[in-house]
């Protein structure tokens, strides 16, 4: 992920270059799992809005067959996914909460259409997981950098 680490809040992607020893370099091994799982939930919200389009351009293209509901859909979702994309550095929740709806209406589509695709509501249940882990990275980033920062202040008063 460190193609993408511009994607992440400046701050947080500062305050992983401070160097830690012993359990305090354990805990920065942590933070910058956690760190590169928020960068890889934003990419992949990124990367789900213009898979949106996937049907509709393969429709087009393979079968000469446009849907106009179809496409409003998807764009409606990719709307949603770009958008989460956007505040997903100021408001993780709510980008994430943002995400998961725009997931679980494309999941719908497949389970309430004609043509019940297990494949492809069971790929974007996967990638339902994948966003939703980013409460978790979000949560644990928190909490190890209190720490952290906690470790740099007492490093500093004995140095």
């Amino acid at each position: 992920m460190e193609g993408f680490k511009w994607l992440g809040k400046k701050e947080e992607v500062e305050f992983e270059q401070h160097e830690f020893k012993g359990k305090g370099a354990g805990k920065a091994w942590k933070y910058t799992q956690n760190l590169n799982g928020l960068i890889r939930t934003r990419v992949i919200i990124f990367l789900m809005a213009l898979l949106m389009f996937y049907p509709i351009i393969t429709n087009f293209l393979f079968h000469d067959v446009f849907f106009a509901e179809l496409f409003m859909a998807r764009l409606v979702y990719a709307g949603l996914l770009v958008l989460a994309g956007i505040l997903f550095n100021r408001y993780r929740f709510l980008a994430i909460g943002l995400a998961s709806i725009a997931i679980l209406l494309a999941i719908s589509d497949y389970l309430l259409s004609e043509t019940y695709d297990v494949r492809r509501i069971g790929a974007l249940s996967g990638v339902l997981i994948l966003i939703l882990s980013g409460i978790y990275h979000h949560i644990q980033l928190k909490k190890l950098r209190k720490e952290l920062e906690a470790s740099l202040v007492e490093n500093q008063l004995i140095g």
